[in-house]
């Protein structure tokens, strides 16, 4: 009685019970559904894929910290849309044009808050900040699940490029869990090790774009080859105790390190 009974208050308090008593009309289809589906219509259309997705290929020449330049990207959806926004020059969610502003107020760093996740980019931080600041540049180079690494080495790369009068660094409390596996990753912990490694990325989008949509290939063939699952909670979830084994199952994958580590003062210092 005690497992249904939180079974049901989890429910009662998820997005899908949310949005089911809104009355909103929800997109129930995940991203690479969505994606699947809007290459049909526009076939230049790609998906957000984030650069954790590369730190266990420490073969890679060049790791990505951003993603697929100047094409119209799908981000998330927790709201009911598909969020989209169109890609800059070098990956990131920003309008092109910022970057050949000659004021940059604001450079962002952070991972899927500042990436703008799941919104729109008007209603992004980025994109409120370009609303209260007018003609002056805003540019963020987040990502979703960056840590303090990636972080660090997007400055690295691409603060070289403009001189921003302030950098926001948007820290959450699982960066530093990020950070232990960022620090696995051999061409990452270079920037920590040597003061002046550099990949030069900026110079490199041609390579990026590459990487990237071969591994948005890879997500797409794993979606075709899978089996489909049921996005509708159902009778049956129910009775398997779905939101409750989803909530102790994120209660072990998600433990959060509260010990600040020596690398991660060392990030902060060097930034």
């Amino acid at each position: 009685f005690s497992l249904y009974f939180f079974e049901t208050f989890i429910f009662l308090d998820s997005r899908e019970f949310r949005v089911w008593k809104s009355g909103v009309k929800y997109d129930k289809r995940s991203e690479i559904e969505f994606y699947s589906f809007s290459k049909k219509i526009n076939k230049d259309i790609k998906m957000m894929v984030a650069p954790v997705n590369f730190l266990n290929k420490n073969n890679l020449k060049t790791f990505p910290l951003s993603g697929i330049s100047k094409k119209k990207t799908i981000l998330c959806n927790e709201h009911g849309y598909n969020a989209i926004y169109d890609s800059d020059r070098y990956g990131f969610n920003n309008p092109d044009f910022e970057w050949d502003k000659e004021n940059i107020d604001f450079l962002l760093v952070g991972d899927s808050f500042t990436h703008g996740t799941c919104v729109n980019t008007p209603n992004s931080i980025a994109g409120i900040l370009r609303k209260i600041n007018g003609n002056t540049g805003v540019i963020t180079l987040g990502y979703m699940a960056n840590g303090p690494l990636i972080e660090y080495a997007s400055l690295k790369e691409y603060l070289p490029k403009i001189k921003p009068k302030n950098v926001i660094w948007l820290y959450y409390e699982n960066d530093l869990w990020d950070l232990k596996f960022e620090l696995k990753n051999k061409t990452l912990t270079r920037y920590l090790k040597d003061n002046s490694s550099s990949q030069n990325l900026p110079q490199k989008q041609d390579q990026i774009d590459e990487i990237v949509q071969t591994q948005l290939n890879n997500f797409e063939s794993d979606f075709k080859n899978s089996p489909k699952n049921d996005n509708d909670y159902s009778i049956n979830k129910f009775i398997k105790l779905h939101n409750l084994r989803l909530f102790f199952k994120s209660l072990s994958n998600q433990k959060m390190v509260r010990t600040i580590s020596p690398e991660f003062k060392n990030i902060i210092k060097l930034a």
